[in-house]
């Protein structure tokens, strides 16, 4: 549990719906300082969603 003080899990941070949850966490408890991780997290989501249905 993030909000207790939780630091280390065994986890793959690279798994996107876990990474979702750190980058919430982290705006949540105020380590992300603006939100500024969370923005460009969603900004660059975003950007693979415009590129994926432009291929097609």
């Amino acid at each position: 549990m993030i909000s207790r003080g939780l630091t280390t899990a065994i986890t793959n941070p690279l798994e996107k719906h876990i990474r979702k949850i750190i980058l919430a966490s982290d705006l949540l408890m105020g380590r992300d300082q603006n939100g500024l991780n969370w923005i460009n997290a969603f900004r660059a989501e975003q950007e693979k969603k415009q590129e994926a249905t432009a291929v097609l």
